[in-house]
């Protein structure tokens, strides 16, 4: 969502897929052109809505409030959106707003020991887990204890999309913090629609509020909601 609102929506060629199914491909050598143009996409691309985000977040935050971005698209949009902000001399307030976390892996030039590994779509749910990073439980823990989650473009058709999140329902109604407030963002009505049907029945003492918006359209709105304010406490 946030990323197809910068112009970027590129998705995997199928053949690379059934290549590497297939034997002719090796797992690597689809990553390497997956980052390839994860990087080339990205470095072509300037981050507006994020900053936009970011000076929002910045200015609205309530005392006590911490804002936490978690994604798990390839590209790193929001991570220039924070090094650009950085370099034009802004700063960030420490335990305002963390820098993004990557749960399925980033074409982000470098390398560091706790980086997500970079997961395929069609990895099976066994393959996750063992590549599970890190980098990855730390972006579910930072999830697990948010008071508001906001659900940006995800069609949750993708089985890993329902799987996190049923994962995160369990943790929270099993752990200290049941119920949550979800937002969901996009401009699919039905979309909107059928993902606050499967919230509604994953979590338990929950509220969703749906923005029939895009990512881009909502950041031009501020951010606004209606049911909760996200800048303020209960």
């Amino acid at each position: 969502g946030a990323s197809i609102a910068h112009g970027v929506g590129w998705t995997v060629p199928t053949d690379w897929y059934v290549d590497y199914e297939e034997g002719r491909r090796d797992r690597e050598s689809v990553i390497k052109d997956i980052a390839d143009e994860m990087l080339r996409l990205t470095q072509a691309t300037q981050p507006t809505h994020y900053k936009r985000m970011i000076e929002i977040l910045l200015a609205k935050t309530q005392a006590e409030q911490m804002h936490c971005l978690t994604t798990t698209n390839w590209d790193y949009l929001a991570q220039r959106a924070f090094d650009q902000h950085r370099e034009a001399g802004g700063t960030i307030p420490y335990g305002t707003l963390q820098d993004p976390i990557h749960i399925n892996g980033s074409a982000e030039p470098g390398a560091w020991v706790n980086r997500s590994k970079f997961v395929l779509e069609i990895d099976d749910k066994l393959k996750r887990r063992r590549i599970w990073s890190h980098e990855a439980q730390s972006a579910f823990d930072r999830i697990l204890v948010c008071q508001t989650i906001v659900v940006v473009g995800l069609s949750f058709e993708c089985a890993d999309d329902r799987g996190f999140m049923s994962a995160l329902a369990e943790a929270r109604t099993n752990g200290t913090y049941d119920g949550a407030f979800l937002v969901l963002v996009d401009p699919d009505a039905s979309v909107l629609k059928r993902n606050h049907a499967l919230l509604l029945k994953t979590f338990r003492k929950v509220t969703v509020e749906e923005i029939p918006m895009g990512f881009d359209q909502w950041v031009s709105s501020d951010l606004k909601t209606t049911k909760f304010p996200i800048f303020a406490r209960p």
